[in-house]
């Protein structure tokens, strides 16, 4: 988590910048399906998938090849202690409310906003790992 703490939230701080129209346009669909996805893998892997759009559409080539380093090496373990903790239906609606946050920063061009919401969504997902409310 100190890992993505310290890379996502500047690539959200770059992508209100650097987005492109299709950018932002596959990062609001992207936030669509995980909006009615009821299916815990699924949704997973389309979470996984919102916060690499954004990744991309910071368009930093060294700060993507970061971000899918942490991905990749990310604790397994823990990462199974998260999926029990939000996958109950209130987490997964906690956890949309703040990818909403985040890809209206995005829209709104607000590069502090996009940061600050990224650095919230991940603290409170860290807050949840470690079995914090």
């Amino acid at each position: 988590m100190t890992a993505r703490l310290a890379i996502e939230p500047p690539l959200a701080q770059l992508a209100a910048v650097h987005a492109t129209g299709r950018d932002l346009l596959d990062i609001s669909r992207c936030l669509d399906q995980m909006m009615i996805m009821e299916n815990w893998d699924e949704w997973e892997r389309l979470d996984l998938r919102l916060h690499r759009l954004i990744a991309e559409a910071a368009n930093n080539a060294l700060m993507l090849v970061m971000f899918d380093t942490v991905q990749i090496n990310r604790n397994r373990k823990m990462w199974g202690r998260l999926r029990q903790l939000i996958g109950a239906r209130s987490g997964i609606e906690r956890a949309m409310k703040e990818h909403r946050e985040i890809v209206a920063a995005l829209h709104n061009r607000d590069s502090e906003m996009a940061g600050a919401a990224m650095r919230s969504h991940l603290l409170a997902i860290e807050r949840r790992m470690f079995g914090e409310s």
